[in-house]
Order: structure tokens, then sequence, then C-alpha cells
């Protein structure tokens, strides 16, 4: 598990002086890394962090029709993939 943190795969953070590691971002039945999340990790690489990566999954996206990321992750990964590069691009702007 913290392999995976430190690469990259997975994302976690604190808060109320506990460690935080998103559940969706596993499997339910094996409780492996999906693969959805990590293309989206990849996606925000030095964007977002932590609590505020946690917090993009969960608001509302424009580019998303009003609906967010988490949601949409299983379903239609090619959107939400697209919201998190126009996340990106807005944070280099």
């Amino acid at each position: 598990l913290a392999r995976r943190l430190v690469a990259g795969e997975l994302f976690s953070f604190h808060w109320h002086d506990c460690f935080w590691l998103p559940l969706f971002q596993f499997d339910p039945q094996t409780l492996a890394p999906r693969e959805a999340p990590r293309r989206v990790l990849d996606e925000l690489h030095g964007v977002f962090e932590g609590w505020d990566l946690a917090h993009w999954y969960v608001e509302a996206d424009r580019h998303l029709a009003g609906r967010c990321p988490i949601d949409l992750l299983g379903g239609d990964l090619p959107a939400v993939l697209g919201a998190a590069r126009a996340a990106r691009v807005a944070r280099d702007d």
C-alpha cells in the first residue's frame, strides 16, 4: 500500500488527525487498485493532491454537465479524463 501511494498509483489525505484512503480506488471484490482512478491520478499529477483531489472527485464539474467525476468514473471514464485535463489546463493558466 505504501509503495503504491509513493508511486502515485493511489492517493490519500489527512483530515481531523486521521489518514484517509478513499475506497473507491479499490475493486470491492478483490481490493486491488482500480485502473480508472489511477488514470485520473495520472492526468491530475501535480495539479491536485490529497484533500483537493478528494474534493475534485465529489464536486459538480461543468465539463461533466454538472455531474461529479466520482459518479461517472465507472461509466464514462473518457469524460472524467477530459474533465481532469480541463482542470489541469485551468491550473496551468
